[in-house]
């Protein structure tokens, strides 16, 4: 769901982390207000525990 407050493109990525243990990486594209990134990243903290164990992470790309 993308953040009535941004235009983005969402997606993640699923890889092994240099831990070993498999990762899910956020990317948005766009242009999103600094309180967007915290509420992404808390977003795909929650998709990776209710996906089990998952590392996470999320990043913005302008």
């Amino acid at each position: 769901m993308i953040p009535q407050e941004a235009t983005s493109l969402v997606f993640a990525s699923k890889h092994v982390s240099a831990s070993g243990k498999l990762a899910l990486t956020v990317h948005a594209t766009g242009n999103p207000y600094p309180r967007s990134i915290v509420r992404w990243k808390s977003r795909a903290a929650l998709v990776c525990r209710s996906l089990g164990n998952y590392e996470s992470s999320g990043y913005f790309e302008r």
